[in-house]
């Protein structure tokens, strides 16, 4: 009998504290620009002169800067009809003009001719790819209808109902 109210009483706690952490507002400044908030525009930027193309798999990618970050310039990729393995273990290559130009992912130089081929990890991450001087955040994630998206919101279904 004592283990049993000690048990409801824990899940009765539970589920308190569950229902505090949801209602938990935060207030924040729309008017700075601190890269924390969400982004409400994307602007298409000018690709480096240094490169002729970005390819994520077989994915071109584009180059965005958005309205709350400032001058940062992204370097992104929409991947369709990938898995998150395929995210997971991204095959990046980076076409250049030169031979000679500089390119580091996360301060690690690349080495190779005018096409540098590397494999990272672009599930859920940003990298700082240098190509030249300039630093560049890039990152790829999956196409709305991409399997690993349905898979993402099946398991938070689930996660919610056994919950």
């Amino acid at each position: 009998m004592k283990s049993t109210i000690s048990k409801r009483l824990v899940a009765l706690c539970m589920a308190f504290a569950m229902m505090f952490s949801l209602m938990t507002v935060v207030h924040a400044d729309t008017t700075v620009n601190d890269g924390l908030s969400a982004p409400t525009t994307h602007s298409e930027a000018d690709k480096p002169a240094e490169v002729s193309s970005i390819l994520v798999g077989s994915t071109t990618a584009y180059y965005e800067t958005d309205d709350n970050t400032g001058n940062t310039t992204y370097i992104r990729a929409q991947l369709t009809g990938k898995t998150e393995y395929d995210l997971k273990n991204a095959a990046v290559t980076v076409n250049l003009q030169d031979s000679s130009t500089t390119v580091k992912l996360d301060g690690t130089a690349i080495d190779g001719g005018t096409a540098r081929t590397f494999t990272t990890n672009l599930m859920n991450k940003a990298h700082t790819l240098t190509i030249g001087s300039p630093p560049f955040f890039f990152a790829a994630g999956p196409a709305p209808d991409c399997p690993a998206v349905r898979l993402a919101l099946i398991r938070t279904i689930l996660l919610a109902w056994v919950l």
